[in-house]
């Protein structure tokens, strides 16, 4: 009887922060398979894992490749040296197939790179930074082009670029004339739907209305007070306000931060800000919620939106394009980016004004269209090659 032959290990390499909750999840899926799959990840300095982080890499089958000193137009000899060290670990660990997470400044490594690679874009990357290399005025306009140019190249090396939402993918096409395929990040469905209701801090009978985003301009969390500070004292004392401050705030944002919300407390708020939560106290938080709040001023398809989807609790996000077959009637949309706006839907939702139908449209969508299994399924089967089904919803 002929014995069936196994089929290859593939071997990925993964540039990437290590450190990124979102990176991981794409890496764990594939490391969490050693008969199919032999992991690699490399990042740029001063990225180096955390202690947490090493001990994760260590538990998930993760072979950490070291740093590489960040890409410099000013130092073309350093850039020389890093490329050929890449080059030599990729031939070294016979690396299939090298996968940039987050373009920039990563998928510059691949610009002369001639394996086969990809780039995932995942928000900003595509929609904020590289547009703004084109925006640039005076002198700095002929460098900010000339690193353009190169991400061109590099854009133009990729055997495949994914993209966490449809805004992403039309940027691609946009800027580099690329075809790019979204494919989100996804959520764990499963454990948000089994995670106990436990909120990190006690609340007595008010309203809770939790910011997940890290405090920080990106997320514009001064519009939020705007938005709460439009509300009268009364409505202010029916809500308990909380944030997560997280590990890397800028002191001076945080302390407008810090007067905006002491300034509602003396008008009837109750806040406070966590230095940080896990991902099982997040879900927990979403559980026990009364209503979250995100207002980003850019965003791809945030995790945090789906997971709120998949807990069942009312959802406010920002008036951005997001992909219509998630978001459309699945959550309340500040339809004006006004501190009157946002006052306007936080009535909505503290009033018991939010419809049912929104909470049942938004479990069946990201049942479908927002689940990690399923959508890392597709990334394997469409760039890696492995004929394994897709899980059905």
């Amino acid at each position: 009887m002929e014995s069936m032959e196994q089929p290859a290990v593939t071997r990925i390499l993964f540039i990437a922060d290590p450190n990124s909750l979102h990176n991981q999840k794409w890496i764990r899926f594939f490391s969490n398979q050693p008969s199919n799959y032999a992991v690699f990840l490399l990042c740029e300095s001063p990225e180096e894992p955390s202690v947490a982080c090493q001990h994760w890499l260590s538990q998930e089958n993760i072979t950490f490749l070291g740093c590489l000193a960040p890409f410099s137009i000013r130092k073309p000899l350093r850039n020389t040296r890093e490329y050929r060290r890449f080059l030599d670990l990729t031939q070294r660990f016979s690396i299939d197939c090298v996968h940039v997470l987050f373009a920039t400044p990563y998928a510059l490594w691949l610009r002369k790179y001639h394996g086969k690679c990809v780039i995932s874009t995942r928000g900003s990357d595509v929609l904020k930074v590289l547009p703004s290399l084109l925006q640039q005025k005076g002198i700095k306009r002929m460098y900010f082009a000339y690193l353009f140019r190169l991400f061109q190249k590099s854009f133009a090396k990729a055997h495949y670029i994914t993209s966490t939402s449809n805004q992403q993918v039309d940027a691609v096409s946009r800027l580099f004339a690329c075809t790019s395929l979204c494919i989100r990040t996804g959520i764990d469905v499963r454990a948000i739907e089994t995670a106990e209701a436990l909120y990190p801090v006690k609340v007595d009978q008010r309203f809770k209305l939790f910011s997940p985003r890290f405090v920080a301009p990106i997320y514009d969390t001064l519009f939020q007070i705007e938005g709460l500070n439009q509300l009268d004292s009364q409505e202010l004392l029916k809500i308990h306000f909380l944030c997560i401050r997280g590990k890397n705030c800028p002191s001076d944002y945080w302390r407008l931060v810090e007067l905006g919300l002491s300034a509602l407390e003396g008008r009837g708020l109750k806040w406070n800000a966590l230095d940080y939560l896990d991902q099982a106290q997040m879900f927990q938080a979403y559980k026990a919620a009364d209503a979250v709040l995100m207002t980003p001023i850019s965003d791809g398809t945030p995790n945090s939106a789906l997971e709120c989807m998949a807990a069942g609790i009312p959802l406010i996000i920002s008036d951005l394009p997001y992909d219509a077959e998630l978001f459309d009637n699945t959550c309340l949309k500040i339809t004006q980016r006004t501190p009157e706006g946002l006052a306007y839907q936080l009535r909505e939702v503290i009033g018991g004004y939010y419809p049912q139908q929104c909470l049942t449209n938004a479990k069946e969508r990201v049942e479908k269209l927002g689940n990690r299994e399923r959508e890392m399924r597709r990334l394997e089967q469409s760039i890696y090659g492995k004929n394994i089904p897709v899980n059905k919803p």
